[in-house]
């Protein structure tokens, strides 16, 4: 099946019903981008390949996926916001980049036998070591007196992981992480937020949209995406009012919100390193 960057040739609204038969291999990008009245659907084992955005933004309520398909594209099923659950066959060896991101009803597992994926216990899917973070349940909840804890094995933080997640409001994230995608928490619920030295690169958007109130910054980071804390206000030790910060004004330091929600710098820098512990 063709690509259509977002612009497939039937009338995306009209699509009520889709039938893939046993000889098509791949669906194609876009191919049912946006077709809102598409509830349920079956993909045969034939088809290996999912696209990007292939059914981003769909009416799917049920989504069965056959052992056969390998790869899962990016966005491949964004903001499909009926969609319920989700079984990842074990033959699947891919998953994209917010592939599941803006589904708020959704839970995902994985076929037992699977070589690829895991769910945990709070139904976050990582890879098979969990290295990778690579989506989390809108409607999981984080709180600081139940914290949902980042494994030690986490190296990645991916693309809209949390997006969206208002439920999630407390996150320390261990030194053993060196990569938050692009809208890892955007929009998420984070109120508090650690991130242990370690950390050496943070994506665009990465933090935009999260009514902070507490900050601890790691000191390591090497690249760092505009927008990454877009809709923050900051304050440093001195007074002045920034937003949309660059690295160098905000690596090393606690911030505490005042009462406008604006972070102000709790203490300064002392001597190259924060004179506080988290």
């Amino acid at each position: 099946m063709a690509d259509f960057e977002m612009n497939p040739p039937w009338d995306t609204e009209s699509v009520t019903n889709v039938t893939i038969g046993g000889s098509v291999t791949s669906i194609g990008d876009c191919a049912f981008y946006n077709c809102s009245s598409l509830s349920s659907l079956d993909i045969p084992g034939s088809v290996t390949s999912i696209g990007y955005s292939a059914f981003a933004g769909s009416g799917l309520e049920t989504l069965r996926l056959a052992d056969g398909v390998a790869s899962i594209g990016r966005t491949a099923f964004t903001n499909c916001s009926a969609l319920r659950s989700v079984v990842i066959p074990s033959s699947v060896v891919s998953i994209g980049d917010q592939a599941f991101t803006g589904c708020p009803r959704l839970s995902i597992t994985v076929d037992e036998g699977s070589e690829h994926f895991v769910t945990d216990g709070m139904g976050a899917l990582y890879d098979l070591g969990m290295t990778r973070l690579l989506w989390f349940p809108q409607s999981g909840t984080s709180t600081i007196d139940s914290k949902y804890v980042i494994p030690t094995t986490v190296t990645k933080i991916a693309a809209g992981a949390f997006h969206d997640c208002r439920g999630v409001v407390y996150m320390a994230l261990p030194g053993t992480v060196e990569t938050i995608g692009d809208m890892a928490f955007f929009n998420s619920g984070l109120v508090t937020l650690k991130l242990a030295d370690g950390v050496k690169s943070i994506g665009k958007n990465a933090f935009a949209g999260c009514p902070l109130s507490y900050l601890v910054m790691a000191d390591t980071v090497e690249t760092f995406q505009f927008g990454a804390f877009h809709g923050c206000n900051f304050k440093d030790a001195a007074g002045k009012e920034f937003s949309d910060p660059d690295y160098d004004a905000i690596k090393g330091r606690k911030y505490v919100a005042d009462t406008d929600g604006t972070l102000v710098e709790y203490m300064p820098k002392v001597g190259g390193r924060s004179s506080w512990t988290a």
